[in-house]
């Protein structure tokens, strides 16, 4: 249930564009990494490379991508008047 919560108010700080729920989503994501590694040591096939691992390798690095883009601008995560989503 917490888990359902947590991916649940990620998701509403995504839809709604704040800064804080693009760290939540690069390290939620992050944290699974560590694990499909050892999956991986354990058990290599391509399929579990190519879907599994690099799957996820390319969410969180699109996340880390547009946080440091962000940082670099020095922009708000937002404007208050903000509709949908864009990149």
């Amino acid at each position: 249930m917490l888990y359902a919560l947590l991916r649940l108010v990620e998701a509403y700080g995504l839809w709604r564009e704040r800064s804080w729920a693009e760290w939540l989503a690069a390290a939620s994501s992050g944290i699974y990494l560590s694990y499909e590694i050892a999956e991986l040591a354990a058990r290599v096939t391509p399929l579990r490379i190519v879907v599994t691992f690099s799957a996820n390798l390319i969410v969180v690095g699109f996340m880390v991508w547009r946080l440091v883009l962000r940082a670099r601008r020095g922009a708000p995560a937002a404007s208050p008047g903000a509709q949908g989503l864009s990149l």
